[in-house]
């Protein structure tokens, strides 16, 4: 229309949102479009301008992640350290009690449990420390079962009374090497995540078993 001819030779053009274009091939491109009013002999006339401007925001987009993991790399490696020092204070006020209560056995062994708690998160810590710092995670050599075994029992402390859990783990040797606070926090992970989908259940159960598998050509 002439008022749009009028606006676009006030203004100098019209530039257009950059929208994702779904190719045949299913691959995705993003298109930038400018509409401008011609000069000279084609004074009056709209031309319509269409960019390929794919590469600019694949690359806007991989510097809207790098910054938005730096923030997060320095986020954590924050509350990490802060956690640190409360587990320190934690640490040592349990160390005094446990010198109060040195005649007291059931309340020593309680303090043993907590003790093997903090060592866990103090490990975890450790992990998001390892995140924020983009250190390389040491891995061990060690033997899976009885591992498997303390790990049931840290993760057993998250789940109420009511809930019945019981865990079959396979009884031979199963050296690996990885990561034991990573497998510690898989084991935790994955029983809370089945404490959450069993507490509607009227008689809710968490089972907890591991056995030999042995991949075939196919896996």
């Amino acid at each position: 229309s002439s008022d749009l001819i009028m606006s676009l030779e006030g203004s100098g053009g019209l530039d257009f949102e950059i929208h994702p274009f779904k190719k045949n091939d299913g691959s995705v491109v993003y298109h930038h479009a400018n509409m401008f009013s011609m000069f000279g002999s084609n004074r009056g006339e709209l031309a319509l301008r269409i960019d390929d401007v794919s590469k600019q925001v694949e690359l806007n987009q991989q510097l809207f992640h790098a910054q938005k993991m730096e923030a997060m790399e320095t986020l954590v490696g924050g509350i990490a350290h802060d956690f640190k020092n409360m587990l320190s204070g934690i640490n040592a006020n349990l160390f005094m009690i446990k010198r109060e209560t040195d005649a007291m056995p059931e309340t020593q062994e309680r303090i043993k449990g907590v003790e093997h708690l903090i060592s866990s998160a103090s490990d975890m810590i450790h992990q998001l420390l390892t995140f924020a710092r983009k250190d390389r995670v040491k891995f061990q050599h060690f033997n899976l079962v009885p591992f498997l075994n303390e790990a049931f029992k840290l993760a057993k402390v998250s789940i109420p009374a009511e809930l019945k859990i019981r865990h079959n783990f396979h009884d031979e040797n199963l050296w690996i090497s990885a990561n034991g606070t990573q497998i510690q926090q898989v084991i935790m992970n994955l029983i809370n995540n089945a404490r959450d989908a069993v507490k509607k259940s009227p008689s809710p159960r968490i089972d907890v078993d591991s056995s030999l598998f042995e991949p075939d050509e196919t896996f």
